[in-house]
């Protein structure tokens, strides 16, 4: 039985469910449940049929995250028993894993045949071939715990959104490259909107000005827009996807809004401190208002919407600590909000009317709070009172007063039972309904906490305090998930935060208003790339954080699939490779450790000892004649050689291989038994195993003479293009040598938009990737290259496309070829799968899954190429900024292998055995004319007529357009729509007109010009010179 307090009112002895909860999640339980299992059927002291009897109910659990159940793992408990028992090791391989697993349902059920073979290679990562009952279980505890250790990974966090209008809101992780805006059109729309720093105007009414506070924030679902209320009076309506602002209205006289509620078929209600509750239509853009009620007894404070079974509701508590209510009958007008009623002094409209105030608080009220499942109200005052109130009887169920000061808002959580109060204090205080005490305490604030509301879709309390600081935190641990803080040398503004569960966005109104969309952690991420790695095995993508933080993402879907660190050490990542077998990864490290790890439960596997304490750059996994060899090289100018043996768990160097004067920056292995390595030194040399050098060849000059200009920076081994390496060097040039004999047979300089970065090619060798520093990606044709040794003519090597993956840097691009996919990593957190002409499939972490199999799903379905600015000049004599790859089909001299493709069939057998002439040479012209011809394009395609005519609004967007070279849609030919029974004049102006349009997609040259033009000379044949713009 529960006591009674001084006021008689009964207390209940019940615990909240938070309290219950909050030191265990479902993971601990699962782990405490498998554990018991596991050592009680071990031991013998239970009953593998009633193991999992008496254990707490449980969750079911995610198949990605735990892909095993208690009842399952019993299963193989006796299988792998039964094993030892006949065969005396109690080990199976592969076949007869697969054979169990398949007779057991509950294990069956959770995973694929296809799944459960994966999962034995990820068990057996050191490829023995058989696995035992202690390799499964350690594989599965150490999988768990390498998730426990990287909790936050789990959990949601915020991303800030770049919104209309907001060049100084910053980088938006997710940002779509191909559409981001130039620097002019950011500046415009900073001038256009109200985040200026003085008042602008449109219409009669001022959008905005620096003090005009954000006090409220809400959203309107049925017109899909955000509404804040000002200190100024000023409603704003907002576009809830991209910020902008529709609409301004001034509230009455433009007092100081206190607050605003709305509820489903009644009207918006907006109290300000003049005294004066105004009533708005929300079901149309116009927001117009219905009436108002001025000259009130106090000024409103706060206020909310209930409904109950007879009628609606509108409470507001005010300056006095006083509960007013409204009560609204069927007069009001039923479903659809009346007709407006005017300025109404004290008077209350017909379908109103008041009842008896309720005195609650001492000072001022500053929130309301209706639980509809218990009738009861939640009041906060500055009285530093919490009030749970019954209110159908009108009694007063319990006061807390755990607060020292006032309190200035509250929020209460129904799935987990518990309320949130701030005040103030710096922390934020959790109740217990029941007992009207205190659970715990939330600290972590430096000033005192302004606002608090819960999001119990992701257990989690956001808050802000007086310094702008918004807070995340998980009710289940009490621990402080992520910190926003705002970035700027004036005063912080930021007092109001609104969590907006049907778009899962943030948002933070203050001088400005902000949005944060949700994010999974791990996916959020923006740390600093140190190398990325694909496995085809597994089909799995595996990047490497600078921060010892391993992240691995399928490539079908781009879901995460899991995430360990070096949670030990906490060294430094600087590379990555994977061993013959796909199986482990091998991550070297700043303080030169490197280690092979089971990417798939984070456990350590191998090290490799002897580099010494210098940086590693460089490492690579060979198999020589069934041996397996790792090799690395980094800053102590060597290259270092280990064996990779089954049985040892700590390897020593075999070989310091030297030749090198300076820092190794990149390594590669040929195949059979050949290493080839790149350093700062500007040489490349080719090793044996042995760790003989079997040549060192040289970049030249071109130029440069700076040591800086000659750096090796990657290397790419082209099997069947004659054994030759491609390196790619500081100074933009692409060297390909022949290993044979070491020549030189081929140079590219790349004209890449910033420093070089890393190279691909695909295992025919029939393309090469190439990026720079600025995130652009340049594919080049290498089936014209020849660098046979009889070879005499001169190799090219032409332009195919080039388009910009991302805005920083890239670390890494590797190309998948049994899906002709290409993947690319930045320097700052971002990686992005491409299709091989650069459409964009999507990037890992987005919040919509892909499927590599269907284009729909993907992000871009057709590439958007960035080439360079001006135009280029392709081998057929065409000048062209086409967007589409141009593929250059050379003929070959007689007897000359051709790569790549298959020969051509002929029409005729005569016309297959006769050598096609050689093409003529394209005619050269200079750049001036080049750029000449080019501003005429551009005066034609951008004629914007007369300054007073002239549309701004047509002239810009499209003048930006041509700039940045972005597709622009094609318009569509009259002549099929034309009726039939049209006159020869009005046929005549249709053809002319039609003829316009399929010239060009994006020539729009005036009309009068082209008539002009086309009776002058209706037969006259486009010149050779005239210069398409797709």
């Amino acid at each position: 039985m529960g006591d009674k307090d001084e006021k008689g009112v009964r207390r209940g002895n019940r615990r909240s469910s938070w309290a219950q909860s909050h030191n265990k999640n479902p993971e601990d339980r699962v782990n405490e449940a498998v554990s018991k299992i596991q050592m009680s059927v071990k031991e013998g002291t239970l009953d593998p049929k009633h193991a999992t009897e008496g254990a707490p109910p449980i969750r079911p659990p995610d198949r990605k995250e735990m892909g095993m159940t208690a009842e399952a793992l019993v299963e193989l408990q006796k299988v792998f028993k039964a094993a030892e028992e006949n065969e005396g090791s109690g080990l199976l391989d592969q076949e007869s894993f697969l054979k169990t697993c398949v007779t057991i349902k509950t294990l069956i059920a959770l995973m694929s045949e296809e799944q459960l073979k994966h999962l034995f290679m990820k068990i057996d990562a050191n490829n023995k071939g058989e696995i035992g009952f202690d390799d499964f279980t350690s594989y599965l505890l150490s999988q768990q715990f390498a998730k426990e250790n990287e909790p936050a990974a789990e959990h949601t966090t915020f991303v800030r959104v770049t919104t209309f209008g907001s060049k100084r809101f910053g980088r938006s992780d997710y940002e779509d490259s191909e559409s981001a805006p130039s620097d002019e059109e950011e500046r415009r729309a900073d001038d256009e909107v109200w985040f200026t720093p003085g008042p602008q105007k449109r219409g009669d009414l001022k959008i905005g000005e620096p003090g005009n506070i954000i006090e409220k924030i809400m959203l309107l679902g049925p017109l899909n827009v955000y509404v804040t209320a000002s200190q100024d009076g000023m409603l704003k309506l907002w576009s809830s996807d991209t910020l902008k602002p529709m609409r301004a209205i001034q509230n009455g006289s433009g007092a100081w809004i206190t607050d605003m509620v709305v509820m489903a078929q009644q009207p918006m209600a907006v109290f300000a401190l003049d005294r004066s509750v105004t009533f708005y239509d929300t079901g149309r853009m116009s927001f117009d208002c219905l009436g108002r009620i001025t000259a009130l007894e106090n000024a409103p404070m706060c206020a909310t919407w209930l409904r109950v079974a007879e009628n609606d509701k509108l409470l507001f508590g005010d300056e006095l600590g006083i509960l007013h209510t409204y009560t609204f009958n069927d007069e009001w007008g039923g479903e659809r909000p009346r007709e407006g009623f005017g300025v109404s002094d004290k008077k209350l409209p017909p379908g109103m009317s008041e009842n008896i105030p309720w005195v609650l608080h001492n000072d001022w009220m500053t929130s309301i709070k209706y639980l509809s499942h218990s009738n009861s109200l939640i009041t906060t005052g500055m009285d530093s009172c919490l009030l749970m109130l019954d209110f159908e009887k009108r009694q007063m169920k319990w006061s807390g007063k755990e607060h020292a000061n006032g309190i200035y808002a509250c929020d209460y959580c129904r799935s987990y039972n518990f309320i949130v109060s701030c005040g103030l204090e710096r922390y934020i205080n959790i109740w217990n309904p029941f007992t009207a005490k205190t659970m715990g305490a939330l600290h972590g604030h430096e000033a005192s906490v302004t606002d608090v509301q819960v999001n119990e879709i992701d257990n989690q309390i956001v808050s802000i305090s007086s310094d702008c600081q918004i807070k995340v935190w998980d009710m289940r641990s009490s621990r402080c998930l992520e910190t926003i803080i705002e970035n700027t040398q004036w005063e912080p503004s930021r007092v109001s935060i609104c969590y907006d569960s049907v778009k899962q966005v943030l948002l933070a109104g203050g001088d400005k208003l902000e949005m944060w969309h949700k994010r999974r952690a791990r996916e959020a991420r923006t740390a600093l790339i140190a190398a990325m790695v694909y496995n085809p095995l597994f089909r799995q993508v595996v990047v490497g954080e600078v921060d010892s933080l391993v992240m691995v993402w399928s490539l079908d879907t781009g879901e995460d699939v899991f995430t360990f660190s070096d949670t030990q050490r906490k060294t430094k990542i600087t590379c990555m490779a994977f061993d013959n077998s796909w199986r482990r990864l091998i991550i070297g490290a700043q303080d030169g450790s490197m280690r092979f790890w089971n990417f798939n439960n984070g456990q350590v596997l191998k090290e490799l000892v002897g580099w010494g304490p210098y940086e590693i750059t460089c490492v690579v996994c060979m198999n020589v004649a069934r041996l397996n060899f790792v090799a690395a090289g980094g800053w102590n100018k060597k290259v270092c050689q280990w064996a990779d043996t089954v049985w040892m768990e700590v390897e020593h160097v075999e070989k310091n291989m030297r030749g090198h004067t300076d820092d190794v920056t990149c390594i590669c292995f040929c195949a059979p038994s050949t290493i080839v390595t790149g350093g700062c030194d500007s040489k490349v040399i080719v090793w044996k195993m042995d760790g003989m050098i079997m040549r060192t060849m040289r970049p030249s000059d071109k130029g440069h003479k700076e040591p800086d200009y000659k750096v090796i920076v990657s290397i790419v081994f082209l099997r069947d293009l004659a054994r030759s390496v491609v390196a790619s060097v500081a100074d933009g040039w692409l060297r390909f040598w022949r290993l044979q004999d070491g020549e030189l047979v081929h140079e590219l300089f790349t004209e890449n938009h910033g420093g070089v970065g890393p190279i691909a090619a695909d295992a025919k060798c029939t393309m090469l990737f190439s990026a720079d520093s600025k995130g652009y990606v340049k594919a080049w044709d290498l089936t014209t290259c020849h660098f046979e040794k009889k070879s005499s003519e001169a190799s090219s090597t032409p332009l195919l496309f080039d388009f910009r993956a991302h805005h920083e840097p890239l670390v890494s691009i590797i190309f998948v070829d049994e899906d002709n996919l290409l993947l690319t990593c930045s320097q700052y957190g971002t990686v992005r799968l491409w299709n091989s002409v650069g459409a964009r499939v999507g990037q890992f972490g987005q919040h919509k899954l892909w499927n590599v199999k269907m284009p729909s799903t993907w992000r871009a379905r057709e590439p958007s190429y960035l080439i360079h600015p001006l135009l280029r000049q392709v081998p057929d004599g065409v000048f062209s900024t086409a967007r589409t790859p141009i593929r250059k089909v050379s003929v070959a001299p007689a007897g000359a292998p051709r790569r790549g493709t298959e020969a051509e069939a002929s029409e005729s057998p005569d016309q297959a055995e006769t050598p096609a002439p050689p093409p003529p040479p394209p005619p050269k012209v200079s750049p001036e004319d080049l750029k000449r011809q080019y501003e005429q394009r551009k005066k034609a395609v951008l004629d914007p007529g007369p300054p007073h005519l002239r549309l701004e609004s047509w002239y810009t967007p499209l003048a930006n357009a041509f700039e940045r070279q972005l597709a622009i849609k094609k318009l569509s030919p009259l002549l099929p729509l034309l009726p039939a029974g049209l006159s020869d004049t009005a046929k005549e102006k249709a053809e002319m007109l039609a003829a316009e349009r399929s010239a060009s997609p994006l020539s729009t040259a005036s009309t009068r010009s082209k008539k002009k033009k086309t009776r002058s000379t209706p037969g006259a044949q486009p010149s050779k010179h005239d210069i398409p713009i797709d």
